[in-house]
């Protein structure tokens, strides 16, 4: 078993959730931190399931929905599709 520093854990999370806070790729990222939340929810925390509705709400939102107008993918899709 490969025993993992303290320092790889944020790292590791700030790949996914990185992308997501900024608006880049942001469907790509919500819908990876959706799969990482239904594992944790169900093998970890599964007596806290109103914490994981609101969580899970609000990334299925940003992708049926988009991230929004104050995103880079906004900006990145203006600037390519005038």
């Amino acid at each position: 078993m490969v025993r993992r520093s303290r320092i790889d854990r944020p790292l590791q999370w700030g790949i996914i959730a990185l992308p997501f806070s900024i608006g880049l790729a942001a469907r790509a990222a919500s819908t990876s931190l959706i799969a990482v939340t239904l594992v944790i929810f169900i093998f970890v925390h599964s007596g806290e399931w109103p914490d994981f509705i609101i969580w899970g709400f609000a990334m299925i939102y940003v992708v049926t929905k988009g991230p929004g107008e104050w995103s880079i993918d906004h900006y990145i899709r203006r600037w390519l599709l005038p």
